[in-house]
């Protein structure tokens, strides 16, 4: 699965010599991905034992995608 097109803005940082991701990601009812996967396929490539015991994530904000609907109404 390409998970890419799911995560819009990915970010990392140091924090007390440990790295910090800050991640927008699409989490909706038709396209839906979790930090927990995104974190998982990043160990994974760089072949790090991934640990979810070790790892707190905090959602900070929600955002809504506008959607535009095109509606012809005729008499």
């Amino acid at each position: 699965m390409d998970i890419k097109p799911l995560v819009y803005k990915l970010t990392v940082m140091e924090n007390n010599k440990k790295p910090e991701f800050f991640m927008q990601v699409s989490t909706g009812s038709i396209d839906n991905i979790k930090p927990e996967f995104v974190l998982h396929a990043i160990y994974e490539k760089v072949v790090i034992t991934y640990n979810p015991l070790a790892i707190q994530i905090h959602r900070q904000e929600v955002y809504a995608k506008k959607r535009r609907w095109n509606t012809h109404l005729s008499a």
